[in-house]
């Protein structure tokens, strides 16, 4: 009778340790859920403010569509021809070169420098003698 008592109290050893190990293994398993818990409060809490973001973000798309629909409007009614009533002012008048002319006597004769000259006409490449009939473009007085 005496290794059926010794062998019932290992049993209960055994059963005993094994909800001790249960509750403690238990325990772990609680924990790391209230750890994961707290994360997805987290995350519906920044899926809140994401969603928040989202609509002003599409909001403000919207505005900003309708803004650019209207800046389009506006360049293309000034990208139509407008009527001109009257002579047009053109701030450049057309002259000739005649014979000898260099752009340094050219600019004297009609009141305005070399520098704006070559600006006029870059074609002139720094060169400084003319043609005799050559076209260059000087500023309106």
């Amino acid at each position: 009778m005496g290794s059926v008592v010794s062998n019932l109290h290992r049993t209960w050893a055994l059963i005993v340790a094994t909800v001790i190990l249960s509750i403690a293994v238990l325990a772990i398993v609680v924990s790391h859920i209230r750890g994961l818990e707290h994360l997805v409060a987290e995350l519906d809490q920044e899926n809140v403010s994401l969603s928040e973001r989202h609509k002003n973000s599409e909001a403000q798309n919207f505005e900003l569509q309708a803004r650019l629909a209207a800046l389009e409007d506006e360049i293309s009614s000034l990208q139509q021809p407008q009527p001109v009533d009257g002579p047009a002012f053109f701030p450049v008048s057309r002259v000739l070169a005649r014979r000898g002319d260099t752009v340094a006597k050219l600019a004297k004769r009609e009141s305005t420098t070399v520098e704006t000259i070559f600006q006029l006409n870059t074609w002139l490449n720094s060169r400084q003698e003319l043609l005799p009939g050559q076209a260059i473009w000087i500023p309106n007085q």
